[in-house]
């Protein structure tokens, strides 16, 4: 039996928490089990589109996460607050998967790295362009060698 990576969603400021946590719930090994945001009504759609009960949403990232229990967290606040969320989440010691682009300054990209280090934890950039099927089929391509070398792309 494969385990079930339970997921939990902080932070709804930026537009794709909604598109990644459907993703996530649609993954046979996945399950969203927890959204988080001091604003109740941008975890609304979510919560109707992934058919959570209200028992799931959360204002209090720190309780999200000890009453959900999850296993890798979501994490899509304001480019600006990159650094602060993920210095506030690595101590849980959980992958964190966060928004493109991945910090608002290199120093703020240094704190990341510094929080993930100091913890141990996997953190990875979003970038949904990379599971468009046509891009990964143009990528395969290249590789092979099928279509030459690559200048630029539009």
């Amino acid at each position: 039996m494969n385990q079930r990576f339970r997921v939990a969603g902080i932070s709804f400021e930026h537009m794709h928490m909604g598109d990644n946590l459907r993703m996530a719930a649609e993954h046979p090994d996945c399950e969203v089990v927890g959204l988080c945001d001091v604003d109740r009504s941008r975890m609304l759609a979510a919560q109707s589109d992934l058919g959570l009960s209200d028992k799931c949403l959360f204002s209090d990232w720190k309780h999200c996460i000890e009453e959900s229990r999850p296993d890798l967290l979501v994490v899509c606040p304001a480019t600006g607050d990159h650094a602060i969320w993920v210095e506030r989440l690595a101590p849980f010691g959980l992958p964190l998967l966060i928004e493109k682009p991945m910090a608002a300054s290199l120093a703020d990209a240094d704190r990341m790295l510094a929080a993930c280090a100091q913890h141990d934890v996997v953190m990875a950039i979003n970038w949904p362009i990379v599971w468009v099927a046509s891009h990964r089929t143009a990528k395969r391509m290249v590789d092979e060698g099928c279509i030459g070398q690559v200048i630029e792309v539009h």
